[in-house]
């Protein structure tokens, strides 16, 4: 058995991420990815990101599809409510960043298998985790760190399992063709029959449009038709080709450590529960992560008390204002006149935070 300080299931922002800053400070890495490079799909997600996550790790200029100056709230009764947005968002192209980041982490001496699919976690007896792939192979590390998305079913059984009203699943399309929609370029809908209990968007960069829509689980099995429904309804073509992609997006927080392990990212609940963006808070809870692990590999102590550390972090700096994000989604999302209400005083609720 291939034995590692480190074990990182996922290569995401937040699992690459990791994995880059564990093998930079000199641990053993594996960094575990389901999905193949050759049939890499990207994941459905705007690309919306603020010019400090891209500072962050530093993405390269030519991940970014463009900028954007201004947004447009719609509400469930069809009110417009216009932003100029300082300082202005970017939006990443998203498959090519995925792909930048795990090449990162290759280049810092994480070893990366990809086509690796995890179906077991194991404890040893001696404090160790053991990895098992479908194809039988099995890995051990001193830590792991959890970055499975979502949709994990890996994970401890004494951690929380999301609820039908703690979760959105979305739907979203990427189209090779720019489209403006009347004036705008980027606009979010609220609520309403279009996105009942959550929202959708539409973005033009010059090149691309992607268009998404997310509701609650609630309204699962209506997401294609609605999401149809929406595209119909705002891109005013005759026919257009769409590869659908879905997700699912956690919209509040859950355990995010243990002995032996840390869980970083969606698979730990770190979305903002209104706006849905996550990006920064995947990649910080990814490097943070790796400096819990180090000191764990360097004390030889994987204990919960030493993992707590990484909790004590992200609550510090980001968990406990994603905690007061769900209450207030909790308030507005009552009725379509609370959620009314809310996009006519976006301003006052902070809406424009963006990781």
């Amino acid at each position: 058995m291939n034995v590692y300080d480190v074990a990182v299931v996922g290569g995401g922002p937040a699992g690459s991420s990791a994995a880059s800053s564990c093998a930079e400070a000199g641990l053993k890495t594996l960094l575990l990815e389901k999905r193949s490079v050759l049939f890499w799909k990207e994941k459905p997600c705007s690309g919306i990101v603020s010019e400090e996550t891209v500072r962050l790790i530093g993405i390269p200029k030519g991940m970014l599809r463009g900028r954007i100056e201004e947004v447009v709230l719609i509400s469930p009764r069809n009110h417009r409510y216009r932003f100029l947005l300082e300082p202005q968002w970017l939006v990443l192209d998203r498959k090519r960043f995925d792909l930048w980041n795990l090449d990162r982490a290759k280049a810092a001496g994480a070893e990366v298998l990809t086509g690796a699919n995890v179906v077991s976690l194991k404890k040893g007896n001696n404090g160790r985790r053991t990895i098992v792939l479908a194809d039988r192979r099995a890995f051990s590390a001193f830590v792991l760190v959890l970055c499975m998305g979502a949709r994990s079913t890996l994970l401890d059984h004494r951690i929380h399992r999301w609820r039908d009203n703690e979760m959105l699943i979305c739907a979203q399309s990427t189209i090779d063709k720019a489209f403006r929609f009347g004036e705008d370029l980027f606009c979010i809908h609220f609520g309403g029959k279009i996105a009942p209990g959550g929202y959708a968007w539409l973005i033009s960069t010059g090149t691309v449009s992607i268009v998404g829509l997310g509701v609650t689980l609630t309204h699962r099995k209506r997401l294609i038709d609605l999401f149809h429904s929406f595209v119909k309804r705002t891109i005013k073509v005759d026919k257009i080709d769409l590869k659908v992609q879905t997700a699912l997006i956690p919209i509040s927080l859950r355990e995010s450590y243990g002995e032996g392990y840390l869980i970083t990212g969606d698979c730990a609940g770190m979305t903002d529960p209104i706006f849905g963006g996550g990006l920064l808070y995947a990649i910080r809870s990814g490097i943070y992560a790796a400096k819990v692990t180090n000191a764990s590999v360097r004390n030889r102590d994987n204990s919960e008390g030493m993992m707590r550390d990484y909790y004590d972090f992200c609550w510090t700096n980001f968990c406990s204002y994603l905690t007061n994000r769900r209450k207030l989604r909790t308030s507005i999302y009552k009725s379509d006149q609370d959620i009314e209400a809310f996009v006519n005083n976006t301003k006052q609720f902070g809406l424009f935070y963006v990781s």
